[in-house]
């Protein structure tokens, strides 16, 4: 056993690095259960650690593609770490200093087999929803298209089911349908809205899509154009805000409910981005009656953490409604307050 004063310039040099320090047996097993890969170092006294493991260890999280986790136990120190992490390296002889890298092999695996079914399930949903949702508009309008839409997106989310992704929705505040809403929430993944639409169904969720969305996608792009939401140029602030302003004006008309993900684009590994403000002042503008609806969001990101194949297994998904808040005409002090309520509820990424 080397003395903690001695080893402590080793540790530091990899802690700083961004390598968790495991301790304990139940540490590594902990470290190695965790969904992605994960690099493993075994750190030690020796001149090899210094001149050439722990460099090698600290470059490899400089590049583009790096492991999700990076963690480190330290031989002659922490017996226990150490034996557990040695133990997961058979048949690869007992070195310090060593590292190995772990990898979610068998769940990515099963997921190359069980996504084309997903994306047949999901793709048949929106083909079938397609034609009733024209013929609910077709014959009764807005009021046919309403009920079409959400049980389109109850669909959706049962086929996400597949993967093994569960939805835990939790609202403890009883929100009006007699005036409009605001809701704004972080954006993880194109998976975040069926569960937005289906659980909150009752107050007519409208959205802020990007103008390619608006055509050539089955039942999407329909519900889109004729379901109340407005399509937007991201390159052409001036018109989108304007656009905005319409679906606030919409929202006060008809008190139903804008859904806006300020932060104006996917966080694909579930850190909350900062809010652009722009959009959401125009809603507020425009619909100065709405109550604001923050929502937070975790783990949907966990959907498409390999990129759009395979899909991700087994996501749990939460959806929080935070506290609603009245608009008190303080635009700036509003959405201040409405980011931190939205930001603070997520924390899927840690």
């Amino acid at each position: 056993m080397y003395p903690a004063e001695l080893v402590k310039p080793m540790r530091d040099d990899l802690a700083s690095a961004g390598f968790e320090e495991l301790y304990t047996a139940d540490a590594v097993a902990n470290a190695i259960k965790k969904e992605g890969t994960t690099l493993v170092v075994v750190n030690s006294v020796c001149g090899c650690a210094a001149a050439n493991a722990r460099p090698a260890a600290k470059m490899s999280l400089q590049n583009s593609k790096k492991p999700d986790y990076a963690v480190t136990v330290f031989a002659g120190v922490d017996t226990e770490a150490v034996n557990a992490a040695r133990n997961l390296m058979v048949p690869f002889p007992p070195s310090s200093p060593s590292a190995v890298f772990y990898f979610c092999t068998m769940q990515k695996l099963i997921s190359y087999l069980i996504t084309p079914i997903f994306f047949i399930a999901f793709g048949l949903c929106l083909l079938i929803f397609h034609p009733l949702q024209w013929l609910g508009f077709k014959l009764f309008g807005y009021s046919g298209l309403k009920p079409v839409v959400s049980k389109l997106n109850y669909c959706l989310m049962r086929c996400t089911n597949i993967l093994g992704t569960t939805y835990k929705f939790t609202n403890n505040y009883d929100l009006p349908t007699n005036r409009p809403l605001i809701i704004v929430t972080n954006h993880q993944s194109m998976y975040d809205i069926p569960p937005l639409i289906w659980y909150m169904r009752k107050h007519h969720p409208k959205f802020v899509s990007k103008k390619e969305l608006g055509k050539g996608i089955p039942s999407v792009s329909f519900n889109l154009v004729h379901g109340g939401s407005v399509l937007i140029d991201r390159n052409d602030g001036k018109s989108a805000i304007m656009e905005i302003g319409k679906l606030g004006t919409y929202i006060e008309k008809h008190n139903r409910s804008a859904v806006i993900f300020p932060e104006g684009t996917r966080s694909r590994d579930g850190h909350p981005k900062p809010f652009k403000p722009m959009g959401l002042k125009m809603l507020l503008k425009k619909a100065p009656s709405a109550l604001i609806v923050p929502i937070s969001i975790n783990n949907s990101w966990k959907l498409v953490r390999f990129g759009q194949f395979p899909m991700g297994l087994g996501a749990k998904v939460s959806i929080d409604v935070q506290q609603p808040i009245e608009n008190n005409g303080d635009l700036d002090a509003l959405i201040v307050q409405i980011e931190a309520s939205v930001t603070n509820g997520v924390n899927s990424f840690k």
